[in-house]
């Protein structure tokens, strides 16, 4: 096969439109990775703030 040739480059097309789906699978995971690590932060930050209360911290 040359590398012009009509079916190396309708193979490099498919090849590309696949990696462009699977580069949008990974964005989307990782996004919900992100949005869980928020969603723990936020949570480990509330509970932080309650067990201080309970040990008197926000009466200061």
């Amino acid at each position: 096969m040359l590398t012009e040739s009509d079916e190396i480059n309708e193979a490099y097309i498919g090849f590309s439109n696949d990696m462009a789906e699977s580069m949008e699978h990974v964005y989307r995971h990782l996004d919900a990775i992100g949005a869980a690590l928020r969603h723990v932060t936020q949570t480990t930050e509330s509970t932080d703030d309650d067990v201080a209360a309970l040990f008197g911290e926000g009466a200061k």
